[in-house]
């Protein structure tokens, strides 16, 4: 069974961005109240990030790891190349440490399409 993407999640990583702006960094992973798409990701879907010796894990794996299943890309064929850190034709990914928030906006909109309706 392939997991769906989890559109609802990436806008409110948006929106946790945009409300907060001074608790983003997508340089961090996470960092005391601030972390990148993927550390926000984590955070809110509930997981606390742990800091191991050798970097931020959350659920006991990488945050880019379990971000990635918090999406729903677990399934998705070559998701390392395809939107975490290079898409196809090369440019960085949803996870790059060089995202600024307008790139975070339009790679959310082309990999999970249109912001979904907020049931009532």
């Amino acid at each position: 069974m392939v997991t769906a993407p989890n559109a609802a999640l990436a806008y409110a990583v948006l929106d946790q961005i945009d409300a907060h702006p001074e608790s983003w960094s997508q340089r961090t992973w996470w960092c005391e109240t601030s972390g990148c798409f993927a550390g926000w990701a984590c955070a809110l879907s509930g997981d606390t990030p742990v800091l191991q010796d050798y970097g931020y894990l959350a659920g006991g794996i990488s945050v880019a790891d379990r971000a990635s299943k918090h999406l729903g890309f677990e399934d998705w064929d070559d998701l390392e190349q395809r939107h975490v850190h290079l898409n196809p034709s090369g440019e960085r990914g949803l996870f790059s440490e060089f995202n600024t928030r307008a790139d975070l906006g339009r790679m959310v909109a082309e990999i999970f399409g249109p912001r979904p309706a907020v049931a009532e």
